[in-house]
């Protein structure tokens, strides 16, 4: 198996905690015999960093878009995601 996975992102974050990203988790595979060989969604997220009692943690939804994919792959995707953060005291 011969897999590639790319990962550029851009990401702009605010004093107030909020973060936009955009990127992209495009993976490869170098040997797919149907000629599909990537599979590529463009992330659009937005998160927030805020508090739940004393410790900070990072709220983010993402959506995704397909821009390549093989057939029967999926068009869009939906994220959630929790970040507990721990920081040095």
């Amino acid at each position: 198996m011969n897999q590639t996975f790319l990962q550029p992102f851009l990401s702009y974050g605010t004093k107030s905690g909020v973060t936009f990203t955009v990127n992209t988790e495009a993976t490869g595979n170098w040997e797919a015999e149907d000629g599909q060989k990537w599979t590529v969604p463009i992330n659009v997220n937005l998160s927030k960093v805020t508090r739940v009692g004393k410790r900070p943690v990072s709220f983010g939804i993402a959506g995704g878009y397909f821009v390549e994919k093989p057939d029967g792959g999926p068009s869009w995707k939906l994220r959630f995601t929790t970040t507990f953060i721990f920081p040095r005291v």
